[in-house]
């Protein structure tokens, strides 16, 4: 969640409140991390590819390729009948591979909105670096000060860890966004173009079947097919 920014003063850097001293950013960095570590393992990307592949399978089996060579063989009505039994698997295609691109761009949706509260908590933990460097710069070199200037370079410390921690979190953010776009624009030029143009073929073929349309429609499956296996 989105918090307004903080300004850091001395009197946030007593010893007493050292320890809590820019915690809310850390914690925002942590929390943030876990959520994209399970991203991460929750592999939507591999599963969604996954999936595809299973689609590929399926159409080998269920689409009018296999029945190429029988063509001359098989009545009209048979054809007809596998034509709309491939209409229909198409369909189920269609939706799933719609489903698969909607989850990735939602999960893209999402993992801008951790970035954004990354480069927020980053810039926090800079500002509340930066500020508490200078506190101990002019402080007066003292005996009864090691124990504070001890404590606070401790905390410095722990802030360019956050920080460290935000950086990579960004960078992985990246990567999966990356990632996710790829896919999803592969997904969806299989769907807008190819995905259409077969299923206007099958509607074709169901209405008439005859060669031509027969051995466009295969050529198509062969299409979508090849292009799912490169994924």
């Amino acid at each position: 969640m989105m918090r307004e920014k903080t300004i850091f003063t001395e009197d946030m850097m007593s010893l007493e409140k050292l320890p809590a001293y820019a915690f809310a950013g850390q914690k925002q960095i942590a929390d943030v991390s876990e959520i994209i570590f399970n991203i991460q393992q929750d592999k939507r990307r591999d599963k969604a590819v996954s999936m595809m592949k299973l689609m590929a399978q399926k159409l080998v089996v269920s689409g009018l390729s296999a029945f190429r060579r029988e063509y001359s063989s098989i009545s009209h009505a048979r054809m007809i009948d596998r034509a709309a039994q491939a209409d229909r698997e198409a369909q189920k295609i269609s939706e799933g591979l719609r489903e698969l691109y909607m989850g990735l761009c939602k999960e893209n949706m999402m993992l801008d909105t951790l970035k954004k509260l990354l480069e927020d908590s980053t810039d926090e933990l800079e500002a509340a670096y930066d500020a508490l460097e200078k506190h101990i710069d002019e402080m007066q070199l003292s005996s009864a000060n090691i124990q504070y200037r001890d404590f606070a370079q401790k905390r410095l410390k722990d802030l360019e860890l956050s920080k460290t921690l935000a950086m990579q979190g960004m960078l992985l953010i990246t990567e999966l966004t990356v990632n996710n776009s790829t896919l999803a624009e592969r997904i969806n030029s299989l769907t807008v173009n190819t995905l259409v143009l077969w299923r206007a073929d099958l509607a074709a073929m169901k209405s008439s079947p005859d060669k031509t349309k027969l051995e466009r429609i295969c050529g198509i499956e062969d299409v979508i097919t090849a292009a799912i296996a490169s994924i």
